[in-house]
């Protein structure tokens, strides 16, 4: 499961999720979430994700994130935050996202790196598989 956080003032993120599901195999899925709490609970709820996009983010999304740090370990992270502000960078990178950037300044370069997320992921199931044949 892969998870897209963006808020309904942030319209790239259908762009993003469209590219994005295009990108993946049929059987892999994928979910939009436009609300914090919603995304929040699903995470409580399953919370083994590959790999979170968060776009358009602030510092308190950023804090109420960490909350949930340990649900969201073992998952690629990538961060667009809504404004370039360092002290929310700073915050963010407490998390240890793959990528993080600006809305404004870094939009076009998350597909490129999604793209390579799900590579490598579908080269370590690859092996994996490869491992249990043997």
């Amino acid at each position: 499961m892969n998870y897209l956080f963006a808020r309904e003032t942030v319209v790239e993120g259908q762009t993003i999720f469209r590219q994005w599901t295009e990108a993946l195999e049929p059987d892999s899925r994928l979910q939009l979430f436009r609300i914090f709490d919603a995304f929040a609970e699903r995470l409580r709820t399953f919370n083994n994700p590959e790999i979170i996009v968060m776009i358009g983010v602030d510092k308190i999304d950023i804090e109420n994130l960490i909350g949930l740090s340990d649900l969201i370990r073992d998952a690629a992270l990538i961060v667009l935050l809504s404004i370039d502000e360092t002290s929310t960078v700073e915050l963010a990178r407490l998390l240890r996202p793959k990528f993080i950037g600006t809305v404004k300044d870094d939009m076009e370069k998350v597909m490129p790196v999604i793209q390579k997320l799900i590579q490598n992921n579908k080269n370590r199931d690859r092996l994996i598989a490869a491992d249990k044949k043997q």
